[in-house]
């Protein structure tokens, strides 16, 4: 589990393609001295585990669901920064919120604007599912936890201050870059309670 606020971004330092996965591996950052082989980290949104280690790496195995799911087979760079987060320890105060790092869906960017030193995007879903998003909830793009502006039935405007356009690889991104979506996982789990059968939703008496 995480909670969206990212800790870093690395450069991806090699990529390898064994038939349906890929072998990722990242620069370690200097303060990931905690970690060990099983350990679950937030890579660009996506829950990965910790499958080599050295001093200055950190390689993961990306089966072929998530790259199903991510499309990553065919957008990953050999020196792209990534987002990071380690998982969150109990205790942990949570800033963003929960965040499990199973991505939903892909979204496209489609504009990009800057408001004195805070930047707006506006993306659009692939496949999206409305009733998990509304404005002023919560959606994860790239593993970060941002709160949504505007919603329509496709397309969600985000207001990304200064210190996530530092901390993330969200300053990087240009119109048609594709993102990772999570939706927010209480929403997900209020709604599947309500599910029928047939995969619609009992009324609910609020």
């Amino acid at each position: 589990m995480f909670s969206g606020i990212v800790e870093t971004t690395s450069p991806i330092r090699t990529i390898e393609n064994s038939f349906a996965n890929i072998k990722l591996t990242v620069d370690r950052p200097v303060d990931f001295n905690d970690l060990e082989i099983g350990h679950s980290i937030s890579v660009n949104g996506v829950c990965l585990t910790v499958s080599a280690l050295s001093e200055s790496t950190i390689s993961f195995v990306v089966g072929a669901e998530t790259c199903k799911v991510t499309g990553w087979q065919d957008q990953l760079n050999i020196g792209q920064h990534i987002n990071l987060e380690r998982s969150l320890r109990f205790g942990d105060r949570i800033h963003g919120h929960l965040v499990t790092g199973h991505v939903d869906t892909r979204a496209r960017l489609t504009e990009v604007r800057n408001i004195g030193e805070s930047r707006i995007l506006i993306v659009r879903l692939e496949n999206p599912t409305s009733t998990l998003f509304w404005q002023k909830g919560s959606m994860t793009l790239n593993g970060v936890s941002l709160t949504i502006n505007e919603a329509g039935s496709e397309s969600v405007e985000f207001c990304v201050i200064p210190e996530t356009l530092r901390r993330t690889n969200l300053s990087h991104l240009s119109v048609g870059d594709i993102l990772t979506v999570e939706y927010d996982y209480l929403a997900k789990i209020f709604l599947k309670s309500f599910a029928k059968p047939k995969g619609g939703y009992h009324e609910l008496n609020i």
